[in-house]
């Protein structure tokens, strides 16, 4: 496709140039010499390359419509298609259970929960770390598909591994006592979880 479009484009082109070059009434070589060029018939273009030049710009015209409708222009060109915004992203709990700590700078919060209670994502995503840490235990660390960051710590068990790919339902692993911490990044800064997700009230 991408051949057949570029020989289409350059004969239509010319056959573009040419039509222009009648409906002008001039000629290539008066072009940038000061001369005016005044509307009338071309002296030194014949009527059947007048009419194959009006037909080439048809066809031009036709094709391109066509890429466009078919797509095709925005593969060959991608700068002509549209930015496209990620789809928000619906957060929903990692667990069963309710917040008793969270933190004024909404840095992350503490969800107490059933002991050994299964931990899922907050939203699909990828597993992007997965290391111990003295404060929060075995933390997890997934990117979303909106370049949110959900950070998960005090897990006492691990069911994946960098460079997963997990859904909502997959299990992470499991608390490591009756609490999970969780906190979410974006553009390098804390969002408070529970602005963007329901949690069981205490």
């Amino acid at each position: 496709m991408p051949r057949t479009f570029v020989r289409w484009f350059g004969l239509a082109a010319f056959a573009v140039f040419l039509a222009g070059a009648w409906r002008l009434g001039g000629s290539p070589g008066t072009a940038g010499r000061g001369e005016a060029i005044v509307p009338g018939p071309p002296t030194w273009l014949p009527p059947a390359a007048v009419r194959a030049a009006e037909a080439g710009r048809d066809r031009l015209y036709a094709l391109v419509g066509r890429l466009t409708a078919d797509g095709v222009l925005r593969t060959l060109f991608p700068a002509l298609a549209p930015v496209e915004r990620p789809a928000p992203v619906a957060f929903r709990s990692p667990l069963d259970g309710a917040v008793f700590v969270s933190s004024a700078s909404g840095a992350g919060i503490l969800i107490e929960t059933e002991a050994q209670a299964a931990v899922h994502p907050v939203a699909e995503g990828w597993v992007l770390q997965a290391a111990d840490d003295a404060a929060l235990g075995i933390r997890l660390s997934i990117l979303h598909p909106d370049g949110t960051v959900s950070v998960y710590g005090h897990l006492g068990e691990l069911r994946v591994r960098p460079g997963n790919w997990v859904y909502p339902d997959d299990v992470l692993g499991r608390v490591r006592e009756r609490s999970l911490y969780l906190a979410l990044e974006r553009d390098g800064r804390a969002l408070s979880p529970t602005d963007v997700i329901r949690f069981d009230p205490r």
